[in-house]
């Protein structure tokens, strides 16, 4: 079995996610670790780092995929302030999954 405990730090530090972030998400966190429990290769040991770290890559990027919105692409202008903001977190947190699936296989 895979320390969630583990998991959760490892998102909050690859995240900047504080305790009210992570204590919303726990159900896609919690969600993420099951899945990987359900399918680890011969001879896999659930407590690896790596493991750890596939968990919680995983569950970073549903947890993205939950919060964006939209296209992606938030504007704001209230007079000469313009702001600009985009999801690229989201392409972020799926390279991060990907190099965690290599680093298992």
């Amino acid at each position: 079995m895979i320390d969630t405990q583990k998991v959760y730090e490892y998102i909050k530090a690859i995240g900047n996610y504080d305790e009210k972030e992570i204590a919303t998400y726990a159900p896609l966190i919690d969600n993420a670790v099951s899945a990987v429990c359900q399918s680890p290769g011969d001879g896999v040991d659930m407590q690896d780092a790596r493991v750890i770290c596939l968990a919680g890559a995983k569950a970073n990027y549903t947890i993205c995929l939950a919060r964006a919105s939209g296209d992606g692409v938030v504007d704001f202008k209230a007079g000469d302030i313009s702001i600009s903001q985009s999801n690229d977190y989201i392409a972020q947190a799926k390279q991060l999954l990907e190099l965690a699936y290599k680093d298992c296989a």
